[in-house]
């Protein structure tokens, strides 16, 4: 059998909470492809599930010792951790996740801990650095747009949203956000957004 054919009957395990059969289908598919990051996720969650959450950070630890190259056991690790609300191993498990296998997602889960660790400006810092490398990264940039407003700086918020808007002209949020923000500063473009907001989407505006 395939990696992914006990990939399959261990998900399918998991599902009916058999919880040891899934475990043992998952650890077999991880010894036949040890590159299977989706059964390495769905094996630290049937752990956790079945054992709870101490065996599971202690699961993704021995992944670490494994593979300590892959970033797959340090963002496992920080996705516990940020469960746990024990933001401040979060952000450094996914700091070093980053290091070793860049990427968007794991970017935007730094920033979610960082900021409720009570660092908002290191996880921005984040953000703005991953989107100079990459600025067609969409799903960062509305992060990034929103961790502006979030910390009040509306002039940096303005100019992101906007940015924004030439790419998607018929988001309807961006344009709530554009005319929430354009209020805030007095800007007589308020109503007109807000009226362009409307006409989009008339529930959410």
């Amino acid at each position: 059998r395939s990696a992914i054919v006990f990939h399959r009957l261990g998900r399918s395990l998991a599902a009916t909470k058999s919880y040891r059969d899934a475990a043992e289908a998952l650890d077999r598919a991880i010894q036949l492809d040890a590159k299977l990051d989706s059964a390495k996720r769905d094996r630290v969650r049937v752990e956790n599930q079945n054992k709870g959450m101490e065996a599971a950070i202690a699961l993704a630890s021995d992944m670490i010792k494994a593979s300590p190259d892959e970033a797959t056991g340090y963002s496992l690790s920080g996705d516990l951790y940020f469960s746990g609300k024990r933001f401040v191993e979060a952000s450094k498990h996914y700091a070093k996740a980053l290091e070793r296998s860049p990427s968007g997602a794991i970017v935007a889960k730094f920033y979610q801990s960082q900021l409720r660790a009570g660092k908002p400006v290191e996880g921005r810092k984040a953000l703005e650095t991953w989107i100079k490398s990459h600025p067609d990264d969409h799903e960062v940039r509305f992060l990034y747009a929103s961790a502006l407003i979030g910390m009040k700086d509306f002039k940096g918020a303005i100019s992101e949203n906007e940015a924004l808007l030439e790419k998607f002209p018929k988001n309807a949020a961006l344009l709530n956000d554009l005319a929430w923000l354009y209020g805030e500063i007095k800007d007589e473009r308020a109503v007109p957004y807000a009226n362009r907001a409307f006409k989009l989407q008339p529930k959410s505006a």
